[in-house]
């Protein structure tokens, strides 16, 4: 009975662990796409200056 019992607790640790993991790697990737599109902006926004001076 406890053995079982540990073994499910070790079951949702590790699911949770996997979870917050999974989470924090979307997070990151989120954040250097959000940078990718503001450098991206800022390319542009400095092509355009250029363009119109």
């Amino acid at each position: 009975m406890s053995g079982a019992l540990v073994q499910g607790i070790g079951t949702i640790f590790n699911f949770l662990l996997r979870l917050l993991r999974d989470t924090v790697i979307t997070l990151r990737i989120a954040a250097i796409t959000q940078q990718k599109r503001n450098t991206g902006a800022t390319k542009n926004a400095a092509a355009n200056y250029v363009y119109l001076t």
